[in-house]
């Protein structure tokens, strides 16, 4: 009896301080696998967007990278004096902030939209199935 307390106590998880108020059951799923397919298979309607955030993620990584080079570069030509590579580099540093702020914009719109197409097919599968459920 003690021993399955300490289970049941190991599973909860407790919000809201002292007296244990908020306090519910962590619900494992029981086929990990199977959920993780079903997870998948949802996702892979959008594969194609899903292949366009990455490479999205993968261009602003590189021109996150790539930003504190060109700022560098301009710290240095400010200190030597040079104007007209000052201009261009700012021009290139400009450029990659914005190339960078169109890529987080375009980033932010498609994950909204595979999240919401996801949720949507979730939502309907679901409700088919409980249509055709028996009331008892």
């Amino acid at each position: 009896m003690q021993n399955n307390q300490r289970h049941e106590q190991r599973n909860q998880v407790n919000f809201g301080g002292r007296g244990g108020r908020g306090r519910f059951i962590r619900e494992k799923p029981k086929d990990k696998k199977g959920t993780l397919r079903r997870v998948i298979k949802y996702l892979g309607k959008s594969k194609n967007l899903i292949m366009l955030l990455f490479a999205i993620l993968i261009i602003i990584t590189i021109v996150g990278l790539f930003s504190p080079i060109i700022q560098s570069r301009v710290l240095n030509s400010v200190d030597e004096g040079k104007a007209s590579n000052f201009r261009m580099l700012l021009t290139v540093l400009a450029g990659c902030y914005l190339i960078s702020v169109i890529c987080s914009l375009i980033r932010g719109l498609t994950s909204a939209y595979i999240t919401r197409r996801t949720v949507l097919a979730l939502r309907k599968d679901l409700f088919e199935k409980l249509v055709y459920l028996p009331i008892k």
